[in-house]
């Protein structure tokens, strides 16, 4: 990245013999100590080059050098926007004054033009993939106060954030201003340095390599955005936005319009706040108590008889217990709640010719454990196991044939019940949560030979209230 004057690496890279790469390598440091001379001294400079553009590197900061922000081996590539490479923006050294006319121009100097550098981080951050550090970046940047959500300035955090990581260097505008300014941005480093102009393109074709189609026409972006917007595919609409967004300051031209990407970046907010609100909705645990409705599709299966499967309902109250805050598995305690739940169910058995034989009714109260895990899916899942007391009360004829029913049996007995459920709807905003639930039971009861075993399924409705 830089290359001192006279060094064999610098000469083999320029191709030049060393004649011509002195003359040459003098240029911006001479540029530089002539139109700040003060501030820049031309014994504090060297030579450097940055991805192609020459600069002006400080070799060992003076005082005043570090109380504007320069450490060692800062680059100034551009005085008040005009590059330290390009002879044409400057006049010519040869000028009595010529040099001195910025920082005559400045207030003092305390206060000389702004200095497009390209400025060593003293931490490196983690290295990441470009597309994955496109995503935080544009996060940030849609976090931002709204006359700061600029094309420029999506340009410099991107930039700077992809080059920091890769490099540990990045473009700053020195002195500090002391918050973004756009206009001083854009006309003091618009076009950005070669570097931060290829991370920015880096990172516009890896984003693009994730879409779910191979689109490359910005026109037809927009259109796969609005529909995905318009199916609410929430995912795949920030997906298309983000590749618009960055698509949209490539060109430094797109860059001077403030609002060049407004309606991307509204369209992007969109999506990310109801991904987000999902994504708390469905981690976040349910208020602590419940009114709980189930009707259910139950089955019964008894020795000697074929099974019986008939309608039944429950209801009960859902309680999540407070957790031992600060606990090891505090987080998933909250996640579990006590049910108690009471329910009936009416069973037939009819034998040749479809007349009833036997018919049974069974009442159960429950008490169960139902933990719903914290998973960020659409379908969100919950397990449930507990005991019950189930009271059977089974009658048949009176005798072949008559409508006079007699009670055969009258016990209690308790089981088990395990099972599970599945989200089907949930309405934050009422409290209501409806669900697929299913699962098995299992009963003896002791004082006859008889084991009655079954299954489950049906839909669960609960109603939250409290907090």
């Amino acid at each position: 990245m830089h290359g001192q004057r006279g060094t064999p690496v610098f000469f083999a890279a320029l191709a030049m013999t060393a004649l011509t790469a002195r003359v040459e390598a003098s240029d911006p440091v001479e540029r530089l100590a002539a139109a700040l001379p003060r501030l820049f001294p031309a014994a504090t400079l060297d030579y450097a080059v940055v991805g192609g553009e020459p600069g002006a590197r400080l070799i060992d900061p003076t005082y005043e050098q570090r109380r504007l922000g320069f450490v060692t081996n800062d680059v100034v590539l551009a005085v008040d926007g005009r590059r330290l490479g390009d002879s044409s923006q400057f006049p010519p050294l040869a000028t009595p004054g010529a040099g001195r006319s910025l920082e005559a121009a400045a207030p003092g100097d305390d206060a000389p033009p702004c200095l497009t550098v390209w400025h060593e981080t003293p931490v490196r951050p983690v290295v990441l993939p470009p597309a994955l550090i496109a995503e935080k970046t544009i996060d940030r940047f849609a976090g931002l106060p709204e006359a700061e959500r600029t094309p420029m300035h999506l340009a410099v955090l991107l930039a700077n954030d992809l080059t920091y990581s890769k490099d540990g260097f990045g473009v700053v505008l020195l002195p500090d201003a002391g918050s973004y300014d756009d206009l001083r941005w854009r006309h003091c480093a618009n076009p950005m340095p070669p570097p931060s102009e290829a991370a920015l393109r880096e990172a516009a074709t890896s984003l693009q390599q994730r879409l779910p189609e191979a689109i490359s026409n910005p026109a037809e972006q927009r259109r796969a955005m609005q529909s995905a917007l318009a199916r609410r595919q929430d995912a795949e609409a920030a997906g298309w936005a983000r590749n618009l967004l960055i698509s949209g300051i490539l060109d430094p031209r797109a860059r001077e319009n403030p609002h060049a990407i407004d309606d991307e970046l509204r369209a992007y907010m969109e999506t990310t706040q109801r991904l987000a609100s999902e994504r708390k909705q469905r981690l976040a645990p349910e208020p602590r108590i419940a009114i709980v409705a189930e009707v259910l599709l139950g089955q019964l299966e008894s020795p000697g008889m074929e099974a019986s499967t008939s309608l039944g309902a429950g209801l009960g109250l859902r309680v999540r217990p407070f957790p031992l805050r600060g606990a090891r598995w505090s987080s998933d305690l909250d996640r579990v709640h006590l049910l108690v739940e009471y329910g009936r169910e009416q069973h037939t058995w009819e034998g040749p010719g479809g007349i009833p034989v036997s018919k049974a009714e069974l009442q159960a109260a429950s008490l169960e454990l139902v933990y719903r895990p914290g998973w960020h899916v659409r379908l969100r899942p919950s397990l449930r196991a507990g005991v019950g007391r189930f009271t059977l009360e089974a009658s048949k004829p009176d005798s072949p044939g008559s409508e006079r029913w007699v009670t055969s049996f009258d016990q209690t007995a308790f089981g088990w019940i395990f099972g599970g459920a599945l989200d089907l709807l949930y309405l934050e905003q009422i409290g209501l949560r409806a669900a697929l639930t299913g699962g098995i039971r299992m009963l003896r009861y002791e004082d006859a030979p008889l084991q009655m075993n079954g299954w489950r399924i049906g839909t669960i409705v609960s109603y939250y209230f409290g907090w």
